[in-house]
């Protein structure tokens, strides 16, 4: 088992290093959508395959995190630095709504100023 935890630090650690050896932007880009969507991946395998459950609540979020990210940082100027952090405050604003019966968010967004 420990052999198992060092060999995923030494991957770790090549991952990381990879952008900085590499000055192939293109290449780097292609490297970072990979990799989320094997995080998207294995948080589906996790739901579906071991639980059994189907889910788009993560596909749900995803784009809302990215739509919201895209938004602040093309149309109103942010930098990204900037728009992320904004885009997870409205993802985590956003799931409260998540459990709450639907006459309930309704009023819910109602109040807080939604139409």
């Amino acid at each position: 088992m420990r052999a198992r935890g060092v060999g995923f630090a030494v991957l770790a650690v090549a991952l990381l290093a990879v952008p900085v050896l590499l000055s192939d932007s293109y290449f780097v880009h292609v490297m970072i959508v990979a990799l989320i969507f094997a995080m998207l991946a294995s948080g589906l395998d996790l739901v579906m395959g071991y639980c059994g459950q189907f889910s788009f609540g993560q596909a749900a979020f995803y784009g809302i995190g990215a739509y919201t990210s895209a938004l602040l940082a093309l149309k109103a100027g942010w930098p990204f630095w900037a728009a992320l952090p904004a885009a997870a405050t409205v993802l985590v604003k956003g799931s409260r709504f998540m459990r709450m019966e639907r006459v309930v968010a309704a009023l819910t967004g109602e109040a807080q100023g939604g139409h």
